[in-house]
C-alpha cells in the first residue's frame, strides 16, 4: 500500500505532545477546525474550513479507528466529494508517540492508496510543514497535558476560514 512517513521530535513530554494532538481547540489552531472530535475509538468527527482547489467541499470526513493514549491514535481520513465528482477511498492517518531523551519522537505514516496525486502531493508537503511550524507553536501553550487556546492567531493559520462559524474556528 502507498503511503509516506514524516518525523518530528518535540522538547515536550509525551502527554503535551498528546494533548495537542487531541484537543480540539489546539488542533482548530495547528492543523484545522474540527468539529465533534472525542478522543475515542469509533468517533467520527470533521475538520472544516473554506473550499479550496484540493478540497472544494472545505470537509473532511475522519473515524478514529484505534487510539491508544498516550501512545497511538489512528484516522480514517477522507476529503468529502463535490457536486458531480467521484468520492476518493479514505486514507488511514497514524500517529505514534514515542518518549526520547528530552521529548518525545512523533512519527506520522499516512496510507492513500486510489488517491489523486494532488493530492498525495500536497498531503505530503503538507504534514511536513504543519508538524515542524504549526505544531511547534500549538505545543508552546501545552503544560501538564492541558492546551491553554491563543498559541496561533486566526490569521496566522495555516487554513482560511473567512466564511466559517464562530465556534467551529474557535
Amino acid at each position: 500500500m502507498k503511503s509516506f512517513r514524516r518525523k518530528a521530535v518535540y522538547k515536550h513530554a509525551v502527554e503535551d505532545v498528546w494533548a495537542a494532538l487531541t484537543d480540539p481547540k489546539a488542533l482548530a489552531e495547528w492543523l484545522m477546525p474540527v468539529t465533534h472530535f472525542e478522543p475515542k475509538a469509533g468517533a467520527r468527527f470533521r475538520f472544516q474550513f473554506d473550499p479550496e482547489k484540493l478540497c472544494p467541499t472545505g470537509i473532511v470526513d475522519l473515524e478514529i479507528l484505534e487510539i491508544d493514549p498516550p501512545r497511538r491514535m489512528v484516522w480514517s481520513w477522507q476529503h468529502r466529494a463535490g457536486e458531480g465528482t467521484k468520492q476518493a477511498p479514505p486514507m488511514r492517518v497514524e500517529w505514534t508517540l514515542v518518549p526520547v531523551e528530552g521529548g518525545t519522537r512523533l512519527e506520522l505514516v499516512q496510507y492513500y492508496e486510489g488517491q489523486p496525486w494532488s493530492i498525495t502531493f500536497a498531503m505530503g508537503m503538507g504534514w511536513r510543514f504543519y508538524l515542524r511550524m504549526y505544531l511547534p507553536k500549538a505545543l508552546r501553550n501545552v503544560a501538564g497535558g492541558v492546551f491553554t487556546p491563543g498559541a496561533i492567531p486566526l490569521a496566522k493559520r495555516a487554513y482560511k476560514a473567512k466564511n466559517m462559524p464562530a465556534d467551529i474556528i474557535i
